[in-house]
């Protein structure tokens, strides 16, 4: 997930965390499978791609994204935070490490997500949680 509105910033910080994933065969043949072919995994990844990989915008568009995973039958989503720089916390508190950056309270919405805690978070699949 990455907190950005801005289309062309979201993609361009989205693409450098894709790269390396962009050359894993077990990653590329999930894509393929999904739809998501070769063409679509050129040059850093298309839009739809990178669209379909990163939840990015603002944090109702990115709760958004998550509550359609539980909606289609995921019994826990898991979010990694992306940042413009790899020491820059993805909220706007920031300055520390993305891994202290964030803590989320399991009854919270990704949208109330705060600094303190973990970079990732799972959540599981009850009502109580996205709320």
């Amino acid at each position: 997930m990455l907190v950005e509105e801005d289309p062309a910033e979201a993609r361009r910080i989205a693409r450098e965390f894709m790269a390396l994933y962009l050359t894993l065969p077990n990653y590329t043949g999930a894509w393929d499978r999904a739809g998501l072919g070769p063409e679509e995994q050129v040059e850093g990844g298309s839009d739809r791609l990178v669209d379909a990989v990163v939840a990015w915008g603002g944090p109702e568009t990115i709760t958004e994204r998550v509550r359609a995973h539980l909606d289609a039958g995921a019994d826990h989503v898991c979010v990694q935070s992306l940042t413009p720089t790899p020491t820059a916390c993805p909220w706007p508190a920031g300055g520390r490490s993305p891994r202290r950056c964030w803590r989320a309270d399991p009854q919270a919405s990704v949208a109330e997500l705060r600094p303190g805690g973990r970079q990732a978070r799972c959540w599981p699949n009850q009502s109580r949680t996205l709320a």
